[in-house]
């Protein structure tokens, strides 16, 4: 068999192209990957009561969904937390969504995903519902968050009767999401009678702010942050936005760092487009590339494709500033972190790495499943899958033309898991002799990505 060349490599960004395949389309639901074990620990509680009257259709339930996404992907697994959604008639106190127990963070982020928005708001009686919801002992708190005046009713004089009548004290923090300044003053006055705070967000990151800043801040600051990126065309509503391959490693490097009592957030970053690989071909029929390669007649690295991929990248960097950020204000040191991504997201996640500084370096593993910056002068920690060392989809130009990707630096590879199988076409460009070059790409199995997940935590050593 011949090695396959530049030449035939983009004759088959072409077919790819026409085809308008995407690593995406072809991923089946995962089989229930090995579980985490919750850490309970003394976390104090946090019940979100959220607001899905029929004033919040459309856009704001959407923006509310990714803001509860991203709060729920960063309190740590195992902190006490709880979610009632409310509308309807008056009388009705909603339904509780998540009952309050040990975060899970997959199940939290599949019923913000299920969240639908119709009927009235009766505010007083979801307080009402949430107290009752609430343990009997720790430090309870409710957090509020509707985008409307109580259709039934003032919730203010109820939040005021349940605080004289409740046998468990309790505060109530308020978040008008887009709220009128009537809404504001009703929020303020549950918030004020219950010994809680009122904040304002007209958008999702605000919402993610506000919530933030009235949680306990300790949560934000867990001993390992685990950051995720799905793969190219991967949803961002999938499996919470890390996706299939993603969210299995995660759950085992997950699990395991719970076997050792450690606290753990896992994050999917959900800020960037994750193009599909048929953006790949589109682009590299073209001679303009994207900043910073240089301009130049030849197949480098696509705009559009480029551009999605640094955009991981950047987004990457901002969520690792927000947690080290987080633990500076509470007086803790950084802890370890954990960055796994799939396919682009393993790109992104290459390409954040070397802009890292040492000391984030150290504290750091990476797992990059099916890479498309994969370097044959890579020298990973682990290799994981059977691809001899090849080139990445990105790596194909002639090293002459292409300096900008290369080979991943001593000291982060030293600590990088890599997941590629002989043949994936888009980390083992060499060896592609599939009639169908996605299908490798898109089966790695849930013991290859658990392994990787594995190999990873024993890079850090206990």
């Amino acid at each position: 068999m011949k090695r396959t060349t530049i030449a035939s490599a983009f004759a088959l960004s072409c077919l790819l192209t026409l085809s308008g395949i995407s690593t995406g389309s072809a991923v089946a639901a995962p089989v229930e990957p090995v579980a985490g074990t919750a850490v309970v620990g003394s976390a104090p509680t946090t019940h979100f009561v959220v607001d899905v009257s029929g004033s919040m259709s459309g856009e704001p339930l959407k923006q509310a969904q990714d803001a509860l996404r991203t709060l729920g992907s960063t309190i740590p697994t195992g902190a006490m937390v709880g979610m009632r959604t409310f509308s309807g008639f008056c009388g009705n106190g909603g339904a509780l969504a998540v009952p309050v127990g040990p975060h899970d963070p997959t199940t939290f982020a599949a019923t913000v995903d299920s969240l639908v928005a119709s009927g009235g708001t009766p505010t007083p009686d979801a307080l009402r519902a949430a107290v009752a919801d609430l343990p009997k002992t720790g430090d309870r708190t409710i957090v509020l968050i509707s985008d409307g005046q109580s259709t039934c009713g003032n919730p203010c004089a109820t939040a005021k009767e349940l605080v004289a009548a409740a046998d468990v004290s309790f505060k109530v923090h308020t978040v008008g999401f887009k709220a009128t300044a009537a809404t504001g003053d009703e929020l303020t006055c549950i918030a004020e009678a219950t010994g809680g705070t009122y904040h304002d967000a007209t958008d999702a990151e605000g919402l993610v702010e506000a919530v933030t800043s009235v949680i306990d801040p300790s949560v934000a600051c867990p001993d390992l942050a685990i950051f995720g990126l799905r793969g190219s065309g991967q949803k961002r509503d999938h499996l919470g936005g890390f996706g299939r391959e993603a969210w299995i490693v995660q759950e085992r490097i997950k699990a395991l760092a719970n076997e050792r009592g450690l606290t753990v957030s896992s994050t999917a970053i959900l800020e960037y487009d994750a193009l599909p690989v048929s953006a790949l071909g589109e682009d590299w029929s073209q001679t303009k590339v994207g900043n910073p390669l240089k301009r130049q007649p030849v197949l480098q690295a696509s705009t559009s494709y480029a551009d999605s991929m640094w955009g991981g990248s950047d987004a990457l960097h901002r969520a690792v500033d927000k947690y080290e950020a987080s633990c500076k204000q509470v007086e803790k040191a950084p802890g370890k972190m954990a960055f796994v991504g799939y396919s682009q997201g393993a790109a992104a996640v290459n390409w954040a790495s070397r802009t890292m500084s040492r000391d984030q370096v150290g504290r750091s593993v990476f797992v990059l499943v099916g890479d498309p910056l994969s370097h044959p002068g890579d020298s990973p920690r682990a290799r994981v899958g059977n691809a001899r060392p090849s080139k990445g989809l990105l790596v194909l130009p002639p090293t002459k033309l292409n300096t900008t990707f290369t080979k991943l630096p001593k000291n982060v590879a030293d600590r990088t898991v890599t997941l590629c199988d002989f043949g994936d076409v888009i980390c083992d460009t060499i060896h592609v002799y599939a009639l169908d070059p996605l299908k490798v790409h898109t089966s790695y199995t849930i013991e290859q990505l658990s392994a990787a997940g594995g190999q990873a935590d024993q890079i850090w050593g206990n």
